[in-house]
């Protein structure tokens, strides 16, 4: 379904929406839910802090919300510009390399040993710390022009209507100007989103939730497995 949304920079006073459109579109995640049983994390109050950061400071990226023909801000983005900015003039075309047209696998991140006396949870948190400063510092190496999707969120009541795909869109155009590449830390359901605006895979980090459980009588359920997925778009989404 096509989406008829208005994309608009997001302001101060938008924050408080924003945060709960975060907490509802994350509220079904299964690594959300784990941290909320066995942690105490609530994803909402999670986004206050990153939010404010990242709309007063327009210099380092944007926030775009999308707001519903009835002005309902129903989904928003959080982009971060590294090394450019959008009123740049862009670099003339390089040659075609392979680089530009294959996104290449990333060997996987070192896993920090586990320590019988660190809760369970903590480790898992080690972990996907680990392979986000792993994944960043190779596809951010110093001195490269890129974009980065920080966060993406849309409301429940409008997902598969289009506006996650305009949202990601906002983004990959303004990548293309610039002649620079794209990349983003998927969740486990999110990356087809992804996939169809021209992101590949090219790391993961995939963890059994159900190994770092710490008091088998809380909860019954099984969590099962979890992909958090490392994408890439090169320019014009090759």
């Amino acid at each position: 379904m096509t989406s008829s949304v208005t994309l608009l920079p997001a302001e101060p006073s938008d924050i408080p929406t924003l945060i709960t459109i975060s907490h509802a579109a994350f509220e079904q995640d299964t690594h959300t839910r784990f941290k909320a049983l066995y942690a105490g994390y609530n994803h909402g109050e999670g986004m206050s802090s990153p939010l404010s950061s990242w709309i007063n400071d327009t210099s380092k990226g944007a926030v775009i919300k999308a707001v519903s023909p009835s002005h309902e801000i129903v989904g928003w983005a959080a982009w971060r510009y590294i090394n450019f900015q959008p009123t740049d003039a862009p670099p003339s075309p390089p040659s075609p390399t392979k680089t530009q047209t294959q996104e290449d696998p990333f060997p996987p991140p070192p896993k920090p040993p586990s320590n019988p006396s660190v809760p369970k949870i903590k480790h898992l948190a080690t972990l996907t710390d680990a392979a986000m400063t792993h994944y960043s510092s190779l596809l951010t190496p110093p001195g490269v022009r890129c974009l980065i999707l920080m966060g993406i969120n849309v409301a429940p009541s409008h997902q598969s209507h289009g506006v996650g795909s305009s949202l990601i869109r906002w983004g990959t155009r303004l990548a293309d100007e610039q002649r620079v590449y794209t990349w983003v830390s998927s969740s486990h359901d999110g990356y087809r989103a992804f996939e169809k605006c021209g992101f590949r895979e090219v790391g993961r980090l995939e963890l059994s939730l159900d190994d770092f459980v710490e008091d088998e009588g809380v909860g019954e359920e099984k969590w099962g497995e979890y992909v958090w997925r490392y994408m890439r778009r090169g320019v014009g989404g090759v």
